[in-house]
């Protein structure tokens, strides 16, 4: 917004939101709502895992772990005191649940249209 030498607000046009972007966002919050099964490398996208851990990849991450995970099954079965230590060891979270809660708000802000906001 800019100030005009008397010192009255000037909005411009092109910065405010048009009602179609509302009715856009206002979609996809509604296609957001309820549960989701997202992919793993839906998820934890190669870039989150680059500026997040040590790994290029979610695989590389799972892959580095030491645990035989060669399904979700497999995955579920590991200790979560296990799990959070090599996410503590090898990431800038202190635990999987804080990693999981980062890539999904960046995931929800991909999805909304809002990432880079």
């Amino acid at each position: 917004m800019s100030v005009s030498q008397d010192s009255e607000a000037i909005v411009q046009p092109s910065r405010i939101p048009s009602r179609a972007m509302f009715d856009d966002l206002i979609r996809k919050i509604e296609d957001l709502d309820g549960s989701h099964q997202i992919p793993f490398s839906d998820l934890f996208t190669d870039e989150f895992m680059l500026l997040n851990t040590e790994y290029s990849s979610i695989s590389g991450m799972i892959a580095a772990s030491g645990f035989l995970i060669q399904s979700s099954e497999d995955f579920a079965k590991i200790p979560d005191g296990e799990w959070d230590r090599h996410v503590r060891q090898h990431s800038g979270f202190v635990s999987w649940e804080e990693m999981k809660g980062s890539a999904v708000k960046l995931w929800v802000s991909r999805n909304l249209g809002l990432q880079g906001t």
